[in-house]
């Protein structure tokens, strides 16, 4: 009997440890910088509810948009993303040291129009901060990044590359990759798909998958107007977007890998894109 006495507070010790762990990660991770019309949050096992402007986001939430809809999150490190209309995006990891000024992170986004740009702590860990795709696994090098997930993928691809045909519709989880900026010298994006790493390192360069397990077809370069469009379409107006920063340039949308246009959006990794604000109030949702 004394042993099953003994063994009862231990029992609740370690319930009460389990329980304390698992709030060591409910602190936010950032918030909703920009809410345009219809997004909802929600996190694994609870039912989405709407998500506001200025609203704490966590690990493993799951944000989402509606039609003409678009949300802008910034988090703890700087590092902002954004997602367009009839989008869907997942916090998986999210790690900041705030004393070294270092973070990673694991970004997933499943479908609809995207961008993301690195804050310059993400250089304290480097390569590994990644983006997860239908197509594979990018990793981040001080960048910024613009993706189409689904069949608005090969449509745009399309006016990227008229010689290319699909026959058929296209597939949900066809993707285009575009590397919008590289950053600082030695950035770009590695994008890991079937084993096999392709890098871009030039601004607009793109790669193009029709759909998950597909190999890419060629990198191309994709001019600066037809990169704007599809670059104002992965998130809310001027997010993430310093002001004053040139619109897009006419020029040839088709150009084969080569140099990119040196028009374009802001570097990544510096201060100035986004800010350290805290999170806002509020908890997960319920």
């Amino acid at each position: 009997m004394e042993r099953l006495a003994l063994g009862v507070p231990l029992a609740l010790l370690a319930l009460c440890g389990l329980l304390l762990g698992a709030g060591a990660t409910t602190d936010p991770v950032g918030k909703a910088a920009v809410v345009r019309n219809v997004a909802t949050i929600a996190t694994p096992a609870t039912a989405p509810v709407r998500l506001q402007t200025n609203a704490a986001v966590f690990q493993n939430n799951v944000i989402a948009t509606g039609a003409k809809s678009a949300v802008g999150i910034i988090l703890a490190d700087t590092t902002q993303f954004s997602i367009g209309a009839n989008a869907q995006v997942r916090i998986d990891d999210f790690i900041f040291d705030s004393k070294r000024n270092a973070s990673k992170m694991t970004i997933s986004f499943v479908k609809g129009a995207f961008r993301f740009v690195s804050g310059k702590p993400t250089h304290g860990y480097p390569g590994q901060t990644a983006i997860v795709t239908p197509a594979g696994t990018i990793g981040i090098r001080g960048t910024i990044v613009t993706g189409v997930i689904g069949p608005d993928a090969l449509k745009l691809y399309q006016q990227i590359n008229p010689a290319i045909a699909q026959a058929g519709e296209a597939s949900e989880t066809a993707t285009l990759i575009i590397l919008s900026d590289p950053g600082d010298e030695g950035g770009g994006i590695d994008l890991t798909a079937r084993g096999e790493v392709t890098s871009l390192r030039k601004a607009g360069q793109a790669l193009y998958f029709p759909s998950q397990g597909s190999p890419p077809l060629p990198p191309i370069v994709v001019g600066p107007r037809l990169r704007g469009m599809i670059e104002r379409q992965a998130g809310p107006p001027s997010f993430g977007r310093p002001a004053g920063m040139p619109g897009p340039q006419n020029g040839r949308d088709q150009q084969r890998a080569g140099p990119g246009s040196s028009a374009g959006p802001p570097r990544a990794g510096g201060g100035d894109i986004g800010q350290r604000g805290a999170p806002g109030n509020g908890g997960p949702p319920r």
